[in-house]
């Protein structure tokens, strides 16, 4: 933890300082990828790992600031991996297992052949759960650390959630028109029937 006196700026400085910090943090990272040449599969999972750790890393400078720990932010490290972590995976695995299910059954998706065996199973089933856990950590620390933190110091925790709900929507309506824009090709190719191929 560090020491520093109390801040008293308003929440609004504070999300600005914050703002700040993960532009410069996300800057550094991107000079820093893009220094090594790696392949794409260990730049997915280092891309992953900065993402949640520019959050925390901001978060923490903000603490320092505002003489906080991060737990207060939302990211208790001694409840991690306790009882709701491991309620939460399992009911994240049956619902992805369900729609799964689902969409096989709705002959959409098709599970194929097992491709890995023996030790590589093993070792891509870790990485993809390092993965997952990576994600799910940034995406959880984004929408309800710092942000929603100093927000609802700001205007309360209703409010603030109704206004970080929108910006998330806004955020993925901005992320899914950009997808469509670059997939417009699709207009000009033949669509065939999935089950065809099955």
């Amino acid at each position: 933890m560090c020491s520093a006196v109390p801040s008293e700026l308003r929440a609004g400085w504070r999300l600005s300082i914050f703002l700040v910090i993960v532009i410069v943090l996300i800057k550094a990272s991107n000079l820093m990828v893009g220094l090594h040449g790696v392949e794409d599969t260990t730049l997915f999972l280092v891309r992953k790992g900065m993402d949640f750790l520019i959050f925390v890393l901001a978060s923490w400078i903000m603490g320092c600031i505002e003489v906080r720990t991060i737990a207060e932010y939302g990211l208790p490290w001694r409840g991690m991996f306790r009882a709701q972590f491991w309620q939460g995976a399992v009911l994240g695995f049956a619902s992805i297992t369900s729609l799964l299910v689902a969409m096989r059954l709705a002959s959409v998706f098709y599970f194929g052949t097992i491709a890995l065996r023996g030790t590589d199973m093993w070792r891509w089933a870790g990485v993809y759960a390092l993965v997952f856990i990576l994600v799910a950590l940034k995406e959880e620390f984004l929408a309800r650390g710092y942000w929603l933190f100093t927000l609802s110091a700001g205007i309360g925790f209703w409010p603030a959630g109704s206004v970080l709900c929108t910006l998330l929507i806004v955020v993925v309506w901005l992320i899914c028109a950009a997808w469509l824009r670059e997939v417009k090709y699709l207009k000009t190719v033949p669509i065939q029937d999935s089950r065809a191929s099955l």
